[in-house]
Parts: C-alpha cells; structure tokens; sequence
C-alpha cells in the first residue's frame, strides 16, 4: 500500500507515503484524519513523511488540499524529496491557508510537529 505506517500518539497523526499514490490511498488518509480529529479532545497535527513518495496526481492533490479544512486539525506536516516538494507546496497553497508546512527531512518536520502540540516545551 502506498500510505503505510499510520500511527496516532500524542496527538500527532502519521503516515508515510510511498510510490504512486492513487485516490484511494489518499481517502483512506482522509478518513483516518477525520477519524483521529474527531476522536481527539484537542486539535492534532498531520505529520507525512513523502521522502518515498512518487507519482501524485492532480485529483489525489484534490483530496489532500481538501483534507487540510478538517475540524479539529492544527495542521499538515509534509517531509518531501525534490521530487514531489512543489505538489506538496501546491497542495499546502490550495488547502486551508497556512495549515501545510513543507520541510525536507523527516525530523525537522517531526520536530515541528512536536512544537505545534506542545507549545510548551519549545526553546525560546
């Protein structure tokens, strides 16, 4: 499967992409997203590690930027490679404004993520 590795723990909900992401791939993310969101007593972070990720067609880009308007959704936390960064920004640009935060390594995006849920323990 091309998202794999969901996991939901301290209000951070992940998943890695992998290959060609097709629009299935992409509803089954969303309706975990929801899942999870909606689950939770305070909002979470979509954290998607897409250094692997391959092909992202322009409706799997639909669903995505479409996903970033959910309730109860602090944001999306993308690592990508060149390949797939300016599709990940393009989403970030057509979902819910200033929810997508691109990085290209997995622990700067993760270390974003952790700082966005717990505000308390960033470094002034």
């Amino acid at each position: 499967m091309p998202i794999e590795d969901y996991s939901f723990q301290n209000r951070i909900f992940f998943a890695r992409e992998v290959g060609v992401i097709t629009e299935a791939d992409a509803d089954e993310w969303t309706n975990q997203l929801k899942a999870h969101a909606q689950s939770s007593d305070l909002p979470i972070v979509a954290l998607v590690d897409a250094l692997k990720a391959g092909l992202i067609t322009i409706a799997v880009s639909d669903i995505f930027s479409q996903a970033s308007f959910t309730p109860n959704l602090l944001a999306v936390v993308v690592a990508t490679s060149p390949r797939v960064n300016i599709v990940a920004r393009t989403i970030g640009m057509l979902g819910k404004p200033g929810h997508t935060k691109v990085f290209t390594t997995l622990a700067e995006a993760r270390e974003y993520a952790e700082s966005l849920v717990h505000p308390e323990a960033r470094i002034p």
